[in-house]
């Protein structure tokens, strides 16, 4: 009876000090998890991921649990400056990224819909950043060009290298369009990142619902995560293969952009009128050679 005594209360005793211990482990994570840069909390909880292991927090991935709560939580709350010119970006979506993966290891996330309509709350606002009224900014920035062309301010090129524009207005807006050309591809290769990443437990949840729920469930999703349609496809593959197959080419084209961005001169006509390319200078550029 003595003995059973002491071995239950040394089995209370060891059972306290574990969860002393684990409660200490998720302080130690929710700190690391508070900074508002994606790429500091990578950092600063790399080194709790063994200690997380030894401590049996993915000793039942198929359950919740209090780390996997937090994860969801503060991960998917952070947002990314894709404008950001530092060179920090990649990391920041390589980290977020990181904890993705270590949120769609376990089963649990697949048992609700919460992590699912946070990660459409997070892809609804790191999206690409749409080119909106652009043929009509290209169309004022030459018009501005032109206009200090016309007061002598600047001259206008006569001969054209390669196809970056050489009047103010028009490179400045040129050079916006290539930066936000490079964020878009930023984004929309995280976006597919993210979208392998949970493709799988995604399936897993919807397969819990009957066929009708399921659908709901993916309309409400696509929604509001703002997916394209290649993007649907990546998140729910086993729909995508019941649509009917497109006749033809079928996909939608992009909004013409004006290539006038890309011309430094007016047309032909315009040069003609105002100051024609000399014509040494026009049979160069024709790879003729003129005979001496």
């Amino acid at each position: 009876m003595k003995q059973g005594f002491i071995c239950t209360a040394a089995a209370i005793i060891l059972c306290g000090s574990c969860l002393a211990v684990s409660d200490d482990l998720m302080r130690a994570f929710d700190k690391a998890l508070s900074d508002p840069d994606i790429s500091v909390c990578w950092d600063a909880a790399a080194p709790l991921w063994g200690r997380a292991q030894m401590e049996g927090f993915f000793a039942n991935y198929k359950e919740p649990s209090n780390l996997l709560t937090l994860l969801v939580d503060r991960v998917l709350e952070k947002r990314i400056d894709i404008e950001d010119a530092d060179r920090m970006v990649e990391k920041r979506f390589q980290s977020m990224q990181y904890f993705m993966d270590q949120i769609a290891f376990f089963e649990a996330v697949a048992r609700t819909n919460v992590c699912f309509l946070k990660l459409a709350d997070y892809l609804a606002t790191e999206n690409v950043i749409p080119l909106t009224n652009w043929t009509e900014r290209a169309k004022l920035a030459r018009e501005k060009d032109e206009a200090l062309i016309a007061a002598g301010v600047i001259k206008r090129p006569i001969v054209i290298i390669g196809t970056y524009p050489r009047t103010p207005n028009r490179r400045a807006l040129w050079d916006e369009r290539d930066r936000i050309t490079h964020c878009n591809n930023r984004v929309i290769y995280h976006r597919s990142r993210v979208a392998d990443i949970f493709a799988k437990r995604m399936e897993e949840y919807l397969h819990s619902l009957n066929e009708e729920e399921a659908e709901a469930f993916c309309k409400r999703f696509i929604k509001r995560a703002g997916l394209t349609e290649a993007e649907e496809d990546l998140f729910f593959p086993e729909r995508a293969k019941k649509k009917p197959k497109k006749q033809g080419i079928g996909a939608q084209q992009e909004e013409h952009i004006d290539d006038d961005i890309s011309t430094p001169t007016p047309d032909v006509k315009e040069i003609e009128q105002e100051e024609p390319i000399p014509k040494e200078a026009l049979e160069q550029l024709q790879g003729k050679r003129r005979c001496l």
